[in-house]
């Protein structure tokens, strides 16, 4: 895994007029890590809490005549990788920055102005582009759980498959044997359809989560091979308050650095930059400035900079009010994550007890051998339940971060210029 020195910013030419390849700066922005091969494994989510006394869970399929999960080769992937290969290769942003760069390149005029003016424009494309790198990592995030989460459905879909053949071949054995039992094999058998079924729906699924992800990771192997996630999946309360984190958004959020740096930087001839700025917003919004170039605008822009400066302040406190609601929002859904995992654990563990128990009593004639397979069915879906709910916290754990805009951050894709703190 290459160091943060790795995504460094470009660097800045000592002045606008020097001579420097635009592509050679671009290219720096790609990364690329060697993705060791790997045979598919098995992902496991936290196997208890601590109030939890069960810990046991089912073991992995033997073997059926159906396989829920076709082979294909996989790549590892670990969350820090899959973040800054998404932050590194978000085209939109590469393409900002390839701008900002091209800009820098350009001769530069002698006016203060002019210069003022250009190290506006660098430092919003800076930020832009930092704010695409914040969104691309968390799009990848997101994607890389939901594969893990897929790849732990298609393993218990397995085992339910698996578990529902043994319980056929017991009827059928027993009907060989001239035992008659009340045993609906075809009931059973339509439950292993609808196994099949959704399992079919998790390999379709894994197939189009694995294609979006290879593309925001510039994955280009002529195999398209899957991701393998090498992720903990421990669910771990987060501990910053929710003032934290606003503070750390109002800090972080590139976009509203950009605003903040256009309300500090705005004047005549910073103009066009934030009419183009607020054009973004709205087509209709940041019309052409009265007069042309520099030396009209100052005889004929002021009132058009004081305007200007009026809506930027407006739309200044409404992004920090949208800024605000998204952190608490994603504050609060990851709590009600948090305690979905603890009850999914809760009924898991109720499975499991319930399942110890049959086994016990099959050898004493008080519980039938599909009596223990029936809860083991149950417990096979209880566990399911909890991975998804595990899934459900990570990416509710990305969205907070997302945010807070400090993904890319530890990518070396921060929003930092001299003036945006708070």
């Amino acid at each position: 895994m290459p160091s943060a020195s790795s995504f460094d910013a470009y660097a800045t030419p000592a002045s606008h007029g020097a001579s420097v390849s635009p592509d050679r700066y671009a290219v720096r922005r790609a990364m690329h890590v060697a993705l060791p091969e790997v045979a598919r494994g098995r992902l496991h989510v936290d196997s208890g809490s601590a109030e939890s006394s069960v810990v046991e869970t089912l073991p992995a399929p033997s073997g059926a005549s159906f396989s829920a999960i076709p082979a294909r080769r996989y790549v590892r992937i670990t969350p820090p990788e899959c973040k800054c290969l998404a932050a590194s290769n978000a085209t939109l942003a590469n393409l900002v920055d390839s701008e900002r760069v091209m800009a820098l390149c350009r001769p530069g005029s002698l006016w203060p102005a002019r210069i003022d003016a250009a190290d506006l424009l660098n430092h919003v494309l800076a930020l832009r582009a930092a704010d695409e790198r914040n969104r691309s990592a968390a799009a990848a995030l997101e994607l890389y759980y939901r594969a893990a989460e897929t790849e732990i459905s298609l393993d218990w879909l397995q085992q339910g498959i698996v578990e529902l053949q043994d319980a056929l071949d017991n009827a059928a054995r027993l009907q060989a044997s001239g035992i008659e039992t009340t045993i609906d094999t075809a009931a059973l058998r339509q439950q292993q359809i609808e196994l099949r079924v959704k399992a079919n729906e998790a390999n379709r699924a894994r197939d189009e989560i694995n294609g979006k992800l290879r593309l925001l990771l510039a994955i280009d192997a002529a195999d398209r091979p899957y991701i393998w996630p090498d992720a903990d999946l421990s669910v771990v309360p987060i501990m910053a308050s929710e003032s934290a984190l606003v503070s750390e958004g109002f800090a972080s959020r590139a976009d509203l650095a950009i605003l903040r740096l256009a309300c500090q930087r705005l004047d005549v001839a910073s103009l066009p930059a934030v009419q183009a700025l607020l054009g973004q917003q709205d087509p209709l919004l940041g019309g052409g400035a009265t007069g042309t170039g520099v030396i009209g605008r100052m005889f004929t822009g002021g009132a058009d900079v004081a305007a200007r400066g009026a809506q930027l302040s407006q739309l200044m406190r409404a992004r920090e009010r949208q800024v605000v609601e998204e952190i608490l929002t994603a504050s609060q859904t990851l709590e009600s994550r948090r305690r979905e995992v603890e009850l999914r654990r809760e009924s898991r563990d109720v499975a499991a007890e319930r399942l110890a128990e049959l086994e016990k009593k099959r050898p004493l004639g008080t519980a039938t051998a599909f009596d223990v397979s029936a809860q083991r069915m149950k417990l096979i879906e209880a566990e399911s339940q909890l991975a998804s709910a595990v899934a459900n916290w990570h990416v509710a754990r990305v969205k907070l971060e997302e945010s807070t805009g400090t993904l890319a951050r530890a990518c070396g894709h921060g929003a930092s210029c001299p003036i945006c703190g708070r």
